[in-house]
């Protein structure tokens, strides 16, 4: 009997190996067999299924990533090719090692891709502010975390899996975004083009500049660690699912605000000097229905009940090394289309950041040999 169960369970392995063309695959760190879901295409056709794109947008994003170059390749000129920055998130705050602990009892249908298998992922965090230009801590603004996690054994989207087994979270201070569309943010960028002031473009469109002013009150912190941050833009989970993902700290400390230009990556220095972890659980916000989770629209917020799927935790770190790896961080490059099949980023945001992203990366490394970290070079900690 036990023999016609073991046949029966790897038939029904096969089985599903067909339909979703996967390859099983050894975990280095036991004996279990799991399967890599998601195709390429399995991935893409599940996203047709959420996305609904206008006929021009491929012309708008070629637009908008051409005028974002044209702007990078301005700042490269007067810096003299000395500090070619992001286009956003210009000023790297703290850049950290963590633990990124996938939950062992996640809801069956959302028991896949990165979250399909309880693991501790090494993962290093980028602290950062929205801004185009470096600013001082005490000025307002949406601060950023966005997570690199180290070697994760699944299949990745074509678009850096031949490059890296890493997987990036890029996380900010809300969970919704004031640029809803591609033409808006192309709007922006015509904006700023002509002379005008980002107040401007935010006053002609007040829905989106209520949105930003949240954005920015979000982003005024005491701590980096008291933040709450969110992807803003959804994903898919798994198939016929999608997602936002939102980390909380489970413990938030209220601190009070400083004044200096960078009390932010002072205090979190202090902050990992304690004998604390400092620890921030992971949820995910599961789509519901177009009307109440658009996925074209990621100014609207998702309301849906959130399910943690894992935790990510900060141990104590020397705040010297903190210190010295802010270079290391800043050259990282990050994308949310840096991710399996499973978590293919939906809608028009996330398909111009497709596009922006690659561009923009290539160009601040035109001169440097890139390459991504492994879990290998991580730090013991």
């Amino acid at each position: 009997m036990m023999v016609k169960r073991n046949y029966l369970l790897f038939i029904g392995l096969l089985s599903i190996c067909t339909l979703w063309s996967c390859k099983p695959r050894q975990d280095a760190d036991s004996k279990v067999l799991y399967v890599e879901g998601l195709s390429e295409e399995k991935s893409e056709d599940a996203a047709k299924k959420f996305e609904e794109p206008t006929d021009d947008e491929p012309q708008v994003i070629e637009d908008a990533v051409n005028m974002m170059l044209m702007s990078a390749a301005k700042d490269a000129q007067e810096s003299e090719g000395k500090n070619l920055m992001r286009f956003t998130h210009a000023k790297t705050i703290g850049c950290v090692g963590a633990k990124f602990k996938v939950e062992s009892d996640i809801p069956a249908p959302y028991k896949v891709g990165l979250f399909q298998k309880s693991y501790e992922y090494k993962t290093w965090i980028r602290f950062s502010s929205f801004a185009f230009k470096p600013a001082s801590d005490a000025t307002p603004d949406n601060r950023g975390m966005a997570l690199k996690i180290l070697d994760v054994p699944y299949r990745k989207l074509a678009d850096y899996g031949e490059t890296s087994q890493n997987v990036d979270l890029v996380l900010t201070n809300d969970i919704s975004f004031f640029f809803r569309t591609p033409v808006m943010f192309k709007g922006f960028l015509e904006n700023l083009a002509s002379g005008k002031k980002p107040q401007d473009w935010l006053a002609a469109n007040p829905s989106e500049g209520a949105i930003f002013k949240r954005n920015v009150m979000s982003g005024m912190l005491g701590s980096l660690l008291d933040g709450t941050y969110g992807s803003m833009t959804p994903f898919l989970i798994g198939g016929s699912n999608a997602m936002k993902i939102v980390a909380e700290p489970q413990k938030k400390f209220n601190m009070p605000r400083g004044t200096t230009p960078d009390f932010l990556r002072e205090k979190l220095e202090k902050d990992l000097k304690s004998k604390k972890d400092f620890t921030f659980d992971i949820f995910i916000i599961p789509f519901e229905h177009r009307s109440v989770t658009p996925i074209e629209d990621p100014g609207v917020d998702w309301t849906t009940k959130r399910i943690k799927v894992a935790e990510l935790t900060i141990p104590k770190q020397d705040p010297n090394i903190v210190q010295e790896r802010l270079a290391f961080c800043e050259q990282l490059q990050y994308s949310p289309w840096r991710t399996l099949p499973e978590h293919r980023p939906l809608g028009g945001i996330n398909r111009l950041r497709r596009a922006a992203y690659t561009k923009l990366a290539k160009f601040r490394h035109a001169k440097v040999q890139y390459s991504e970290p492994t879990a290998g070079e991580f730090p013991e900690m």
